[in-house]
């Protein structure tokens, strides 16, 4: 990223795809707004044999310039949107730095967040690219010391004398959301791969800093119970279908209300 000379960075992941008309759209977008740091088209996560899973813009209310503050929660509630669809400005390596590989499950949004609570960015809605979320992603094999990864992400946040005080207490804030949703992302990942006892693991910590739910003693009793008798992690697969038909019913239902589309069929056909 140092040896960066362009105008606008961008990073390329080699199983994503992105849509013909990404680029052109975002350095438009930057030209217009030269305040902005960054430009975010829509991000559509995908399996692989092409069913949506989740829409992250489909939760924003508009397209357009967005300031630190009116975007924040947002990005820190997990719609922030995906590299392969944020064109970014060079200039601002400057400020920020690079990304921080000694936090690599969180280093994209460490890096994405360093530069939104601090600068105006643009946000366009509309579809631009798709993310594969398939069984060997890197964020499909996170383990608890991601943690240990956030607290640092976001202690670097909250100190940072150029973020506004707003945007402090807001990561403050939604710091214990942001660990609670993940721990439990890592032991259901677990189950799917069939490790109860790292499931069972991550549910300790889990319980160890917050109150029992209904879904949190449900994956603790499905660990449990897998470490003694591993075929009942078989019955697992439908419960993960269930997870993602209601991540992706959301994502419908917040698209609806926002107006923002979500096809992207003939995207895929363009390019072959």
């Amino acid at each position: 990223m140092n040896k960066v000379t362009t105008p606008y960075f961008y990073f390329l992941s080699d199983d994503d795809v992105v849509f013909t008309t990404f680029f052109s759209e975002a350095v438009e977008q930057l030209k217009q707004n030269p305040s902005a740091m960054l430009a975010a088209g829509g991000t559509l996560e995908l399996t692989p044999d092409g069913s949506l899973l989740f829409a992250p813009q489909a939760f924003w209310p508009r397209d357009g310039l967005y300031t630190p503050e009116q975007g924040l929660s947002f990005m820190l509630r997990g719609y922030h949107p995906s590299w392969n669809t944020i064109l970014f400005r060079t200039e601002v390596l400057r400020t920020i730095g690079t990304f921080d590989a000694s936090i690599p499950n969180v280093s994209d949004v460490d890096f994405t967040l360093r530069i939104t609570c601090r600068y105006p960015y643009i946000l366009f809605r509309r579809p631009c690219g798709v993310f594969t979320r398939h069984s060997q992603s890197g964020s499909e094999f996170t383990d608890p010391g991601v943690l240990n990864q956030i607290d640092t992400m976001m202690e670097r946040l909250y100190s940072d004398p150029l973020i506004s005080s707003y945007c402090q207490d807001a990561i403050r804030n939604n710091l214990a959301t942001m660990k609670r949703k993940r721990i439990l992302q890592v032991a259901i990942k677990h189950l799917i791969r069939r490790e109860p006892h790292d499931a069972h693991l991550a549910m300790s910590i889990y319980h160890g800093t917050n109150p029992p739910t209904a879904l949190s003693a449900l994956v603790t009793a499905i660990a449990s119970i897998g470490q003694r008798f591993p075929v009942v992690l078989i019955s697992f697969g439908p419960l993960e279908l269930l997870r993602r038909a209601v991540r992706q019913t959301a994502s419908r239902i917040a698209a609806a209300k926002n107006g923002v589309p979500l096809n992207f069929k003939e995207q895929l056909r363009a390019l072959g």
